[in-house]
């Protein structure tokens, strides 16, 4: 198939620390090994992989309880305020093959927006946390989470060497159509936990995705954005001092929006198009979570 193949690896080290009257702190270091094959992203037109590994964007963050902490109680909601640091390399490169008459010539471009180990600028970012136990078998939850990116652009190059016409490039800079953009995220999550002793078995519904349009700071740039509703199922297993949890998300339905660049393209040429997209098939997470 001529579509690009695209599979993320992301291995977060989360750590915590819990503070006095309901407040604690939060900093998460996510390591990437992302990847796409492609003969689209080739002028050679053949299919090849470009990929990139390493750090991403550290997230530190301060939250708060608003209800007291020092009592059992039922429910309670956290909320949550940090940054996101440009700690990821938001310019990885690989090689492109570019010549369709010498296969085996390449050259050094940055990889695919999808790819990048991160955005290239400081983020806000906003949590909140909720949870309410009706029994000691059944519970809900929900939790939210917000970007807030006011950088624009990050001046890495969105498309790789050779695919574009001449007549195009011009038309791709007037557009801002031709530099990634920074945009803002946001997920949604909430469901329901059914305990049966150590174990915990949980249902719940996402919704995630990317805005056109930033809270603060412009929207130049391409960006592949759209939002994504899916199921989420997973399991829970506790320890004494620890739990293990699976779980995956599985999509039912998902759509691309029209983007600032996409705007002025139509503008300019007359048609009306929309940045293409790519959400995952299915996202799959195990991790282990322990106290000391």
């Amino acid at each position: 198939a001529d579509d690009i193949d695209i599979y993320e690896y992301q291995m977060d080290i989360g750590m915590s620390r819990i503070l006095d009257h309901g407040w604690s702190i939060g900093l998460d270091v996510p390591i990437l090994f992302n990847s796409a094959s492609s003969k689209a992203e080739h002028a050679s037109g053949d299919r090849h992989s470009t990929s990139a590994y390493g750090l991403g964007d550290i997230r530190f963050t301060v939250y708060k309880w608003l209800l007291k902490t020092d009592v059992v109680r039922k429910g309670n909601i956290q909320f949550g305020l940090g940054l996101k640091f440009p700690t990821g390399n938001y310019h990885s490169e690989d090689y492109f093959y570019t010549d369709p008459n010498d296969k085996t010539y390449k050259e050094l471009a940055p990889v695919n927006v999808a790819n990048q180990l991160g955005d290239g600028g400081l983020g806000i970012t906003t949590d909140f946390n909720a949870y309410y136990n009706f029994s000691r078998i059944f519970s809900v939850y929900a939790n939210g989470f917000y970007l807030i990116s006011p950088k624009d652009v990050n001046g890495v190059a969105s498309w790789p060497p050779g695919i574009l016409p001449a007549n195009a490039i011009a038309l791709f800079h007037a557009a801002t159509y031709d530099v990634n953009s920074v945009p803002d995220n946001y997920t949604l999550r909430g469901g329901a936990n059914f305990t049966f002793d150590k174990l915990v078995v949980t249902t719940g519904l996402r919704y995630e995705g990317a805005p056109a349009h930033d809270l603060i700071g412009k929207d130049d740039g391409l960006r592949r954005v759209g939002h994504i509703f899916s199921i989420e199922p997973g399991l829970q297993y506790k320890f004494k001092k620890s739990f293990l949890y699976s779980f995956v998300t599985l999509p039912v339905a998902r759509a691309t929006i029209e983007t600032v660049p996409d705007d002025r393209m139509a503008a300019i040429t007359g048609m009306n198009s929309i940045t293409p997209g790519h959400f995952a098939n299915a996202l799959f997470f195990v991790g282990y979570t322990f106290t000391f």
